[in-house]
């Protein structure tokens, strides 16, 4: 039983939808904005975003975006809780919060054909853990073939350019905006 809620979220005009903002240095996202970058990243399975996800904890958040790629196609229903574990064995090595709101939790296993990801929106935060001490508030989820690490890093090299560029944007913004 999952304890996770997506909320509804109509769609809005773009000019009604702020770009990620920069907060004391640390970058919001709005539900536009999580549609906007799944929609650049190839990898990310459009059933596994989740734009306004309410959840009590990081395991709640991971366990939600691995049924969501299960759901989805992207991931074998039969090696769900295989993936789930892999996930969850990784994160606790080493929390995957990235600084600015941001966490990635990522593994690899066998029964992934291809790098996929799901991505979710926390407006209230997750405490992730880590160094940073913030809330995260966007998580994406990576999972990847265990033999590819090539392919892998493609796609995090993908993802840290599309980020960077939204928070580089975001501090220009805020810069011009004081």
């Amino acid at each position: 039983m999952l304890n996770a809620v997506v909320q509804p979220s109509g769609q809005r005009d773009r000019r009604d939808q702020p770009r990620a903002a920069a907060i004391h240095g640390v970058a919001t996202w709005s539900a536009f904005d999580v549609r906007s970058l799944a929609s650049k990243l190839d990898f990310v399975a459009a059933d596994a975003v989740l734009p306004e996800l309410c959840a009590a904890d990081k395991e709640t958040v991971i366990r939600t975006l691995v049924h969501c790629l299960a759901d989805a196609g992207a991931v074998a229903d039969a090696e769900r809780d295989e993936v789930l574990s892999a996930v969850l064995r990784r994160e606790s090595i080493s929390p995957t919060a990235i600084g600015h709101g941001i966490a990635i939790p990522h593994a690899r296993h066998p029964g992934v054909q291809r790098v996929v990801a799901g991505i979710a929106y926390c407006p209230e935060g997750i405490v992730f853990g880590g160094r940073y001490g913030s809330d995260v508030h966007l998580i994406i989820l990576l999972v990847s073939p265990e033999n590819s690490p090539t392919a892998y890093l493609q796609a995090l090299s993908e993802l840290s350019q599309r980020l960077l560029a939204t928070t580089q944007t975001d501090r220009y913004e805020s810069a011009i905006a004081k």
